[in-house]
């Protein structure tokens, strides 16, 4: 998986997020109806070119991981009200001895075995949430999946 990085020359630069496969998936069954929850981590990555002296540019990024809960009914319509993010973001970073455009390849890859590492814990986390989901539901004073 690539990350969209675009880069300027000593200036920072944020890419859009990118959505990671589920970690974790549930059906989440309601009176009024019912929905799935999918959990997958998000990324988003900062990076700039550093000149340390002439001909010589570092690659200074820096990357947050995160657990995401989307809903969705059964019909596939998003429940925005009850999608949101989920536990604590982490962030990586690191120096590469090029320029950000040429390093693209390894900030990914360090991003992906990040996520990798994790994901055990994002699937626990993800587990944990399924109660907090269930009281959001019914604190609601209209169901959001309601038919």
């Amino acid at each position: 998986m690539t990350l969209a990085i675009l880069m300027g020359l000593a200036l920072a630069s944020a890419a859009a997020p990118v959505d990671r496969p589920a970690v974790h998936s549930a059906a989440i069954p309601h009176a009024q109806g019912s929905a799935s929850a999918v959990y997958h981590a998000r990324s988003k990555v900062e990076a700039h070119d550093v000149i340390v002296r002439p001909g010589t540019t570092l690659c200074r990024w820096q990357a947050e991981v995160g657990l995401v809960r989307e809903v969705s009914r059964t019909d596939g319509a998003p429940v925005t009200a009850l999608s949101r993010s989920v536990g604590a973001t982490r962030e990586i970073g690191g120096v590469e001895q090029t320029r950000c455009s040429e390093a693209r390849a390894r900030i990914a890859s360090a991003v992906d075995n990040h996520v990798r590492h994790r994901s055990d814990a994002m699937a626990a986390a993800a587990k944990d949430d399924h109660a907090l989901l269930l009281s959001e539901l019914g604190a609601a004073k209209t169901s959001p999946i309601g038919s």
